[in-house]
């Protein structure tokens, strides 16, 4: 509820970042950035800052 999600595909590799907007606490709030390789989730960390 409440954000976007942005998706980019280089070959295997899928880079997802959702800005989540709305959630039950403010740390399900915030930027996230997953990286999937074949649909497998390899790496998800939520980010701090953008410069």
């Amino acid at each position: 509820m409440g954000g976007w999600t942005w998706t980019s595909k280089n070959g295997k590799w899928v880079n997802v970042i959702d800005d989540v907007a709305m959630g039950e606490d403010m740390k399900q709030c915030g930027l996230f950035l997953r990286l999937l390789f074949n649909s497998d989730l390899k790496s998800s960390t939520k980010l701090n800052q953008i410069k």
